[in-house]
């Protein structure tokens, strides 16, 4: 007997089931990207005219390099895709991976993010060691994560003598709805 469409089934190998997924696209670093690239493209057709000269050579081909790198890092950081698993929460921009278990998130709240505060668009660190997934400023998530790497155990205790906490905000259109998901109130 097959199990009804509607439930899930683990897929082969042992994956880990998606249960939300949401994608945010920002619309400031796509032409902000767009604008610099054909900026740079304006570089390169100048330089292509003075391609006779070591220097015209040198130029277009830095503009060259330095328009494609442009490119690619700017589409990179035009779509954050948040998903949340069984046993993972995954925020992503492009090929930037973050990979947090969803048994270290410790809290989760809704906030507004701040583009001051985050230091613009894209992956940084902020204020006081928090660190920022940002498409835009306007809704986001603030998680706070238990890193087991920095858990320290005393004399074979189980105990844990300090317990290193890392704070994370990201944009999500919906914060309520992903806090519910995450279920942090599962133990």
């Amino acid at each position: 007997m097959s199990a009804p469409k509607h439930q899930y089934k683990r897929p082969a190998g042992g994956g880990d089931v998606v249960i939300y997924r949401e994608t945010l696209i920002s619309r400031v670093s796509f032409y902000i990207t767009i604008f610099v690239t054909l900026a740079l493209g304006g570089g390169i057709v100048y330089a292509l005219s003075n391609l006779d000269t070591p220097v015209g050579r040198w130029a277009f081909w830095i503009l060259a390099v330095v328009a494609s790198l442009v490119l690619v890092l700017g589409i990179c950081f035009t779509q954050l895709t948040i998903t949340v698993t069984q046993r993972q929460l995954i925020l992503a921009f492009g090929f930037f991976r973050l990979t947090l278990r969803r048994r270290d998130l410790v809290g989760a709240e809704a906030t507004q993010v701040s583009l001051s505060d985050s230091s613009g668009y894209g992956i940084h660190r902020g204020r006081k060691g928090v660190r920022y997934w940002v498409t835009a400023a306007g809704p986001g998530v603030e998680l706070t994560v238990r890193d087991p790497a920095a858990v320290k155990k005393a004399d074979g205790n189980d105990e844990a003598q300090t317990d290193d906490r890392r704070r994370y905000i990201f944009n999500c259109r919906d914060p309520r709805r992903l806090i519910n998901i995450l279920d942090l109130d599962r133990e």
